[in-house]
């Protein structure tokens, strides 16, 4: 089964173009909030991943998270491929540049260039990735149990993102603000699936590198997880050029949108 994810034109323009791939509890319209940000004249395409968005009611088959984490790199690749895989780049954060690294490690597709956006590496320790499954176990149940709402308030105290806000200037928080607004208008069981089936406890070790293309690593300084990723990143893509922010949070194209458009458009040209 070779499905095609909900992918939706957010700008009009020529080719190479740009493909975005959010983050947890997120969907498609989350980008919105850098709309402006975006480069002028290119086309720029952005999927819901299964379980969020228009994407609420799709389940990955698979019996282990290996095969679920590799039918997912093949349903992204089919949906980037029906719109012109080679004359695009790919653009993930969080979860969605996790995802677009392992398609990219495995070969799945090979897009023009891929920009990675505060990738959280796969957990090594067996006893960490068992403790990072319960706490994200206890976190989908509250999902289901208690709605939509209590899990959004729950996932924004969490640490990666409950300081993220501090020091931004006023455009940047509203931004933050409309980005995850989205998160409240997810499905409780997609979202406790996509959770389960994603979280940093089940992300499925990176092998072999087959990707040769341009990739650019960005890290905000202030994030002190994905910062500590670095080394292990360079290593899967030896070619990557890294730029860690200055002062950055996890969400950088929030915090820094010019940046994150003079990164796309290096990629595209």
């Amino acid at each position: 089964m070779t499905a095609l994810l909900p992918t939706f034109v957010l700008q009009e323009g020529q080719t190479p173009g740009i493909f975005l791939v959010h983050g947890f509890a997120s969907d498609h319209r989350a980008w919105t909030a850098v709309a402006d940000a975006l480069p002028r004249g290119r086309q720029v395409l952005a999927v819901d991943l299964p379980g969020l968005g228009h994407a609420a009611d799709l389940r990955v088959p698979g019996r282990s998270h290996r095969a679920r984490w590799m039918t997912t790199a093949q349903w992204l690749g089919r949906s980037i491929e029906a719109a012109g895989a080679e004359s695009f780049v790919v653009a993930g954060y969080s979860l969605g540049a996790r995802l677009c690294a392992y398609a990219l490690a495995a070969g799945v597709w090979t897009p023009r260039g891929a920009l990675l956006e505060s990738p959280r590496f796969p957990l090594r320790a067996a006893a960490a990735r068992r403790a990072r499954r319960f706490a994200d176990e206890q976190l989908a149940q509250r999902c289901i149990s208690q709605g939509q709402a209590a899990f959004a308030a729950a996932f924004a105290q969490s640490p990666v993102l409950a300081q993220q806000a501090q020091g931004l200037p006023a455009d940047a928080v509203a931004r933050l603000q409309s980005h995850d607004q989205w998160r409240l208008l997810q499905q409780p069981h997609g979202t406790a699936w996509n959770l389960r089936t994603y979280g940093l406890g089940s992300t499925v070790p990176v092998g072999a590198n087959r990707y040769a293309g341009p990739v650019h690593l960005w890290l905000g300084a202030a994030d002190p997880g994905c910062l500590a990723d670095r080394l292990q990143w360079q290593r899967v893509f030896p070619q990557a050029r890294v730029t860690v922010q200055a002062d950055g949070p996890h969400n950088l194209h929030i915090a820094c949108p010019s940046v994150w458009r003079q990164l796309l458009e290096e990629l595209v040209r």
